[in-house]
């Protein structure tokens, strides 16, 4: 098997190359990781060129050929790894976790208490997860029993997946419960999300996903979400002008 033809994968661990970590990526590393494919002449251009992790996956063809590679054959062959390493770099980007956090309890401390059978059971708590392309909320259901949640029956989890691109608003509630040295507060968000245009009508066409939150906690996450949702939108672009 040829340098070029080499999985994406294989770059040499002692290199820390993993692609999982190419945004730290020195021009040297990215010299080495075009060298492993075959192209070990070129490494001393990448240095000159300060070609980083983060750079690289931004080179384009015409770029290529202005840093002096002249043979056409190695320029195409220089291509189709990038085309390998920007696809695993936008996975990479995909995945990565912004900001997470758990559902807040809704209710007092003796609500709490009675509902986990006296803590004899785990409080199973919703998870958000905030992704640079998505808003992934792990759901908890707790099984009933005449119309009371029973942790002690049990429960099932689910998953929903937001795309950002979907998110049309983003509003908080702040509210309090208890009282006293009992007091808490607690974040109500509330996302506006566009179902698609496959909706019977505009208003099915905006569904409501509802977050709960402790506190200052719940304000600083909404403020992180729609914050991504503007670096999406900058990402997108830019991801398409390199593709």
């Amino acid at each position: 098997m040829s340098g070029m033809e080499m999985p994406l994968v294989d770059a040499p661990a002692q290199q820390g190359m993993q692609v999982s970590n190419f945004e730290a990526w020195s021009a040297d590393d990215v010299a080495e990781y075009f060298s492993q494919r075959g192209y070990q002449q070129y490494k001393a251009l990448f240095v000159k060129h300060d070609l980083t992790g983060q750079r690289v996956i931004l080179l384009t063809p015409p770029d290529i050929e202005k840093m002096g590679i002249e043979i056409i054959g190695h320029r195409l062959g220089i291509q189709k790894e990038l085309r390998s390493l920007k696809s695993a770099a936008r996975a990479v980007v995909r995945n990565k976790v912004i900001a997470q956090e758990e559902e807040a309890f809704d209710g007092s401390c003796v609500k709490r208490y009675l509902q986990t059978c006296c803590g004899l059971f785990p409080l199973e708590r919703d998870v958000y997860v905030l992704t640079t392309t998505t808003l992934k909320i792990k759901d908890y259901e707790v099984a009933r029993c005449f119309r009371t949640k029973c942790p002690c029956m049990g429960g099932s989890w689910s998953n929903d997946a937001v795309p950002l691109q979907k998110i049309l608003g983003v509003e908080t509630l702040m509210s309090t419960q208890g009282m006293a040295c009992f007091l808490e507060h607690k974040c109500t968000i509330l996302l506006a999300v566009s179902a698609g245009t496959g909706a019977e009508t505009e208003e099915s066409r905006v569904e409501q996903k509802v977050l709960f939150v402790e506190g200052d906690r719940g304000e600083s996450f909404a403020n992180r979400i729609r914050n991504q949702i503007e670096e999406y939108k900058v990402f997108s672009h830019g991801d398409a002008d390199v593709a």
